[in-house]
């Protein structure tokens, strides 16, 4: 027997389905299949843990400097206890005795090869194993794998990358941690390689936001009156216009109304078409304004002054097509950004949602891909696949085409997953959840606009030359083709709209060179604005392309390089599965908070960034961990080599002064005044690590406390700082509830102080639903 080892049960069940195409019939023993001569069983996740110092050593449950660094040759690691029931029976197959090859079918990546291969080596395995990489769960995928499968020998070198990576993470945290903690007097730090730079990140922006000086800036503008009877070449420019726009629209019906609406428009153009151009800075003088904003007015009254001594100008105008694809499909981050822009969902939220889209219901390919793209197998089945989708919408789409083949469907950019997309099963919608239907749609409907026409825009742009080559511009972008954009034109409204107010109309006028009169000059005085703050959608836009903080352009560089074929991804930390998860232990540790729908640093968290060492708070280290790891999978160094430059790092900070330490007065900032008692209310955090929120009367006898998660009737409810001050505050706030029904709702709730035995208790009232007429 040969014993498939699947790195989740959505891959082990695909390899099932894959068996049945072979006339082979599984069968279901429990938590793992038997088919033909093959046992297929399945992990999830990581199954094991790295071990905490004091599991190793009891003496090191108590923090010291003394003992600094924490470091050992051999780094053990035990059974994750929620999931120890699969280790266990993976440890049954792989041990039987009619066991006699083991076939590691994890995702095809170093993590992946990593978490099998440590099982394997946790259960001291010494039969022969094989590699199978599935980055395609559909049958045809899935048989190209078994086609091509090799020696597990060759992807040893991507398991050791991995495993060098998480004992280095782990040698940094627990040292780092611990040092900056017990040289601080503010409780329990918390530094990571992820985590740091990200928090670094929020707090220059925030920084950036505080300090910014307005200046003042100049843009110039001048009105002039195209002639139209000054195109020589009317006539010919029409029929040009005519040839090149038949080249690029799809619906032919729409091609006879956009040439009635040109030949129309134009006709009936004034002869003196009024136009407003605006001076650009041309590429030849980006050197000289390198932010492309002219600070000295001056130079414009000069340029004012040459512009009055001319009568008329020669402006070119041109007219291009341009074809819109439609958007790719959603990877994890693309979707998160989606649905906090769309529905005001949490990144972790979208990550809970999506899980309970896969795991309950099989509605959606693996969600916490990075890949944008699909392949040739599932474009194959495409239109089984879309029929079932339609009908779990329960929606016609007469424009769908199979013969499109979206620039989404390329093998040569898949990375270890494909996109998220919809899979091919019927879906009782009414079964979903509100959050659920609505990520299941928007997966969907970028699904199925693949299968539909291109946009089609067009760009009309007139220029004249003054001092640089066409130095003054105006651009109209007209759609003149919806395609994909029908299906999606409440999506697309508010963008077209925006783009509309941007710009001046010209389309109506016909490509060719005109005279102008020049009629008028005006120069406008701006001032600069500061940065926006942070959302957790832009956070997490920026983690993916962080390496544009980088100075150094050869770390910037090294940082693009490391995610090169990563479509989206463009010198990035941390990775879909990770980014939330960073995301919430920042919040949980107290060093960003929530403003409304905006992420902000806490003092906490500013202070903490403001005392470490360059080193830990840039994405740098993440460049240099990448090319030790390159190396390792290279063969041309081990595992140890990323081991000990970390830890040679962790010794050199450590025996380094520390800047002005964190006082306790960095956490001490009341959130309210206590609505028992009238004392400040302070954050603190429980030796487990909870945050909670009590009143500095405690020592007298008061039980106010408000913990970060609150029971309400059947719902479990999520305190965050910014709910607590405003529930101390006595004001109303939203949550996400579960009625009788078991139906989720958003209503309001406020605290409520109840009595009994003259003791006081903390509690909750409904105070009310949103108003949904408000748009």
């Amino acid at each position: 027997m040969k014993l498939i080892i699947a790195e989740k049960e959505a891959v082990a069940k695909s390899i099932v389905e894959y068996f049945k195409s072979q006339n082979i019939e599984p069968q279901k023993k429990g938590k793992y299949y038997k088919a033909d001569d093959y046992y297929i069983s399945w992990a999830s996740g990581h199954l094991l843990k790295l071990k905490e110092p004091d599991e190793i050593d009891p003496k090191l449950k108590k923090w010291t400097l003394e003992v600094l660094p924490i470091f050992w040759d051999k780094w053990e690691k035990k059974p994750i206890e929620r999931t120890e029931y699969l280790l266990k029976i993976i440890k049954d197959l792989l041990t039987s005795k009619d066991v006699t090859e083991i076939i590691n079918a994890a995702d095809p990546d170093e993590e992946g090869s990593y978490l099998i291969d440590e099982i394997l080596e946790f259960y001291n395995n010494k039969k022969p194993v094989k590699r199978l990489l599935i980055n395609d769960t559909t049958i045809g995928g899935i048989k190209n794998a078994f086609k091509n499968i090799e020696d597990n020998e060759n992807f040893i070198p991507l398991s050791k990358s991995a495993y060098a990576r998480a004992i280095s993470d782990n040698l940094l945290g627990i040292n780092l941690s611990r040092y900056f903690s017990l040289k601080n007097s503010a409780g329990t730090l918390s530094i990571g390689r992820v985590q740091t730079p990200t928090l670094a990140m929020i707090v220059a922006r925030d920084k950036a936001i505080r300090n910014h000086t307005k200046e003042k800036y100049y843009e110039f503008y001048t009105d002039t009156e195209i002639i139209k009877s000054s195109n020589q070449n009317e006539a010919g420019e029409m029929e040009k216009a005519k040839v090149l726009a038949a080249q690029n629209f799809h619906d032919k019906e729409a091609f006879k109304k956009y040439l009635e609406k040109m030949e129309r428009e134009y006709t009936a153009l004034q002869e003196n078409y009024s136009c407003r151009f605006k001076y650009h800075i041309t590429s030849e003088r980006t050197k000289e304004f390198p932010d492309k904003k002219i600070k000295e007015k001056t130079i414009f009254e000069e340029i004012e002054n040459l512009l009055k001594t001319m009568k008329e100008v020669q402006v070119e105008v041109t007219k291009e097509y341009l074809k819109e694809n439609p958007p790719l499909p959603f990877n994890l981050m693309r979707l998160q950004v989606y649905c906090s822009n769309k529905f005001n969902y949490s990144p972790d939220e979208v990550m809970k949602i999506t899980q309970s889209l896969r795991d309950n219901h099989s509605a959606i390919t693996y969600n916490r891909s990075d890949c944008e793209y699909l392949s040739s197998e599932q474009y194959k089945e495409s239109p089984e696949t879309i029929s079932k989708v339609l009908n779990n919408l329960g929606i016609q789409v007469p424009e769908i085409n199979f013969d499109i083949k979206s620039k989404a469907f390329n093998d040569e950019n898949i990375t270890a997953h494909t996109a998220i997309i919809p899979t091919n099963i019927k879906v009782d919608l009414k079964k979903l959840t509100e959050y659920e239907r609505n990520v299941y749609k928007a997966i969907a409907d970028y699904y199925i606009i693949q299968f539909l026409p291109n946009a089609l825009k067009e760009k009309t742009e007139a220029a004249f030359t003054l001092c640089d080559k066409n130095d003054f511009k105006v651009t109209s972008n007209t759609l003149i083709e919806l395609g994909y954009k029908a299906y999606l034109r409440d999506k697309e409204k508010k963008e077209e709209e925006d783009e509309k107010e941007k710009s001046q109309d010209i389309s109506k006028i016909l490509p060719g060179i005109y005279t102008a009169k020049v009629i008028d000059c005006s120069i406008e005085e701006k001032e600069t604005k500061p940065l926006k703050k942070y959302t957790e959608a832009t956070i997490m836009s920026d983690m993916c392309s962080i390496s544009k903080y980088i100075e150094n352009p050869e770390i910037r560089a090294i940082l693009r390089q490391k995610d090169a074929g990563k479509k989206g991804e463009n010198g990035s930390i941390g990775t879909p599965a990770t980014r939330s998860e960073v995301l919430n232990t920042l919040y949980k540790r107290g060093y960003i908070e929530k403003q409304g729908k905006n992420v902000v640093s806490t003092k906490l968290g500013e202070d903490l960034i403001n005392i470490l060492p360059k080193e830990l708070i840039s994405a740098e280290m993440t460049a240099n961990w990448w090319l030790i790891q390159e190396k390792i999978k290279g063969k041309e160094a081990d595992e140890n080599a990323l081991i000990l430059d970390v830890l040679d790092l962790v010794k050199r900070i450590i025996s380094q002064e520390t800047k002005e330490s964190i006082s306790k007065e960095s956490e001490k900032e009341p959130i309210g005044i206590c609505p028992i008692c009238k004392k400040n209310v302070y954050e603190r955090k429980s030796k487990s690590g909870k945050v909670f929120y009590s009143c500095e009367g405690y020592k007298d006898g008061c039980q106010f406390t408000l913990w970060e998660e609150m029971k309400y009737f059947e719902n479990t409810l999520k305190i965050t700082k910014t709910r607590a001050k405003n529930l101390i505050a006595g004001k109303k706030v939203s949550f996400k509830l579960i009625g009788k029904n078991k139906k989720e709702y958003e209503g309001y709730l406020k605290l409520k102080i109840s009595d009994y035995n003259n003791k006081k208790y903390i509690n909750f009232e409904n105070a009310g639903y949103p108003d949904r007429t408000k748009k």
